[in-house]
């Protein structure tokens, strides 16, 4: 059997043997030791400890406690016998890995457990931050029940929140609303360990230094992580139970009751909270009951949402809230819903007076002064409203609702150029949003800068192609710059989605009258007769677009059935008159005596308004010598100048770039073969220009 011996020991060197220690601590021997080679193989695995036999001396001393005789086990079982007589206090720094220390010759088993703690715990880290992955990576194939058994793991080791939440996830995919309560309760046992802020709370009667060393401690790091550690919490929570509150019910409300619950109360098996009495129930934190608040208004804000639903019972809810009287995050919220009701329902009293209670209830809530802003733009105070929008985004700068109703508010107030500004902004912080890039693309129009609203509605169109009033602003623009025929492309496709839009059909009709195709014009003034049937202006329009195109007696049939329908329209008269002369049918007589009478009664009716004003007799004694062409009954003077009042009729309804003429020009070589002999009417201007007409366009 091997043996080893310390050096005899010199007395007078105290340094002497510093490097000679029994040869149970060589590693030369290491690669032969095939227990220890076994143990190397299996370290990943978890073993049991081994504990020396009663009556092997397993204690290791340091050379000034050694004795001769001590029996040392190696690690291949054989026991080695050291020999050395006693020496002087010598330090032994070799054996420190052991449990040694320099200063003493006893072991130190709080340095060696203490270590031993730390390595533990850096590997249950570890092993929890793989299992998480390992879950994670679950999830991302669609194996929820493997991803829960990895979550269920870490929730009974090492329980955390964001742990939890996933769990509740992976059983809300599974579909298994009993999991998902039993994950949902384990969430809310896990012990947050925090101090309460109330802990920290000064009075006036205080101290100057302990109101001092209060306010260190609330901002100092350790405050700091609290309160990253409670956000977190109540993030995971909250989101939790607004995933499953639809699902573990057969109404929504019933799932948020049962979570509003749970948050407030826990059975009495479950340790880790106070009991505050004898029931049957065990009253949880103020940190559970914050949250089973805020879930509460949840609640109310999602019974708002639904459709049908009635309102009496969320605002009793908030109203709830608003008589406990106390001053936080949860009465403001409560407030802000209520005022936000009111202003929908046109209550501004109501709502001004809920944001006000909003406020004071919290100065720093964003949405309460956007709301108090809100009600100062119904009361048209717009410069009050753009003050509240400005102090709301700097209470909260991602505030979007203040920034947006900023821009809005500098938009009505003119201040154009500020209010790009805000939309610049918004866009950069909301990507892509509709209504966002309206703004822009209008303000860039009413700044002058077409180009580059033309750019931003075409972008917008990207998002909402289907869109009619967008794709009506770009055919407009491209019309305003020429580009008729792009202009036509895109306000069709705006027809198309929306064909009851008065501009597009008046501007689609203009553009093939102006093409000289007027039967495509006559069903969008159709249908804008079908629209407006008591405006005679679209049936002179059709009626119009029949005479442009050749059915002369279609167009006096209906010109016929408009002067019925509106006997008081002096247009339509005029455009009768004019066409039965031209026909040569004697009714164009008495439709000239008609005109006639009305203009004179018009004419009267003028006099009369203007009698009383200075000056009158000037302005109607030219209005009797206007009117004198017809007192001798003769129809042709009122019947020459029939093409300059009769234009407007006969063309569309004014647009920018619609200067269409409705009368074709005829010869009068022409009119008699139309009229096949027919006596026609003198006129004094000649209007027929040379053009030839079909035999199928000829009036029958």
């Amino acid at each position: 059997m091997d043996r080893s011996f310390f050096n005899p020991v010199d007395e007078d060197d105290l340094y002497s043997g510093f490097n000679e220690y029994p040869s149970v601590f060589s590693t030369n021997d290491l690669q032969e030791d095939e227990e220890f080679l076994h143990a190397l193989r299996t370290s990943y695995e978890k073993r049991p400890t081994l504990l020396a036999r009663p009556g092997i001396a397993t204690r290791l001393g340091t050379p000034s406690g050694y004795r001769q005789g001590t029996s040392l086990v190696s690690s291949r079982g054989h026991t080695r016998h050291s020999r050395g007589g006693d020496g002087g206090t010598r330090p032994m720094t070799a054996v420190h890995g052991a449990g040694y220390t320099s200063s003493a010759s006893m072991f130190d088993p709080s340095s060696h457990a203490t270590k031993g703690a730390s390595s533990v715990d850096s590997k249950l880290e570890d092993s929890i931050k793989i299992t998480h992955n390992i879950g994670l990576l679950f999830v991302r194939m669609g194996q929820y029940e493997d991803a829960c058994t990895s979550f269920e793991y870490i929730m009974q080791e090492k329980p955390n929140f964001k742990t939890g939440l996933h769990l509740v996830l992976c059983h809300y995919a599974l579909g298994d609303p009993e999991s998902m309560r039993k994950a949902f309760m384990l969430m809310l046992d896990i012990a947050l360990d925090l101090d309460e802020e109330e802990k920290y709370s000064t009075n006036s009667e205080a101290a100057p230094s302990w109101v001092l060393l209060m306010e260190a401690i609330r901002t100092d790091a350790l405050s700091a992580l609290e309160a990253r550690l409670k956000q977190e919490a109540g993030v995971c929570i909250l989101t939790a139970a607004r995933i499953i509150a639809p699902a573990i019910a057969d109404t929504p409300s019933e799932g948020y009751d049962w979570c509003i619950q749970v948050l407030r109360t826990v059975a009495p098996q479950h340790t880790g909270w106070s009991n505050s009495g004898s029931g049957s129930s065990v009253v949880r934190s103020g940190f559970h009951s914050m949250l089973a608040d805020e879930l509460e208004v949840h609640k109310v804000v999602v019974c708002l949402k639904g459709e049908g639903g009635s309102l009496q019972v969320p605002v009793a809810t908030l109203q709830a809230f608003v008589k406990r009287g106390e001053a936080g995050r949860i009465t403001s919220i409560a407030c802000t819903n209520l005022a936000f009701i009111h202003f929908l329902q046109g209550d501004i009293e109501q709502a001004e007076k809920y944001a006000e209670m909003a406020r004071q209830a919290d100065s720093y809530n964003a949405s309460a002064l956007v709301n108090l802003g809100n009600c100062a733009f119904a009361r048209g105070d717009l410069e009050q409203a753009h003050t509240l929008y400005i102090c709301a985004m700097e209470s909260d700068a991602s505030c979007v609702e203040g920034l947006y109703n900023l821009g809005l508010v500098n938009k009505h107030l003119g201040n154009h150029e500020e209010a790009l500004d805000c939309f610049l902004k918004l866009n950069s912080i909301v990507k892509h949003h509709p209504e966002i890039l309206y703004m822009l693309a209008l303000l860039h129009e009413l700044l002058g800068d077409k180009e580059q609203a033309n750019e931003w509605f075409l972008l917008l169109l990207g998002i909402v192609p289907s869109d009619p009033g967008v794709l009506q602003k770009v055919g407009m623009l491209y019309d305003a710059d020429g580009e008729r025929q792009l202009a036509h492309q895109y306000l069709t496709d705006s027809y198309r989605y929306y064909p009851s839009n008065l501009d597009v059909i008046n501007w689609l009709g203009s553009y093939y009258i102006k093409l000289q195709l007027p039967e495509k014009a006559i069903g969008f003034y159709e249908r804008a007769a079908m629209l407006c049937p008591d405006n005679v202006r679209w049936h002179l329009s059709v009626a119009s677009c029949h005479r442009l195109s050749g059915s002369y007696h279609q167009a006096l049939q209906l010109y016929r059935n408009i002067h019925q329908n509106f006997p008081e329209d002096a247009e339509c008269l005029r455009i009768l008159v004019r066409l039965c002369s031209e026909l040569g049918l004697k009714e164009a007589v008495e439709y000239a005596l008609e005109l006639k009478k009305m203009e004179r009664a018009k004419e009267v009716r003028e006099r009369i308004g203007s009698s009383s004003r200075p000056g009158s007799w000037r302005s109607s004694g030219r209005s009797s010598r206007v009117g004198t062409a017809l007192g001798d009954g003769d129809v042709s003077h009122p019947m020459s100048n029939l093409h300059q009042t009769s234009a407007r009729h006969d063309q569309p309804s004014s647009s920018p770039s619609s200067d269409v003429s409705v009368v074709r020009p005829q010869s009068r070589a022409e009119q008699a073969r139309a009229l096949a002999g027919v006596r026609t009417l003198p006129t004094d201007d000649d209007e027929f220009g040379d053009e030839e007409l079909g035999d199928d366009l000829l009036p029958e």
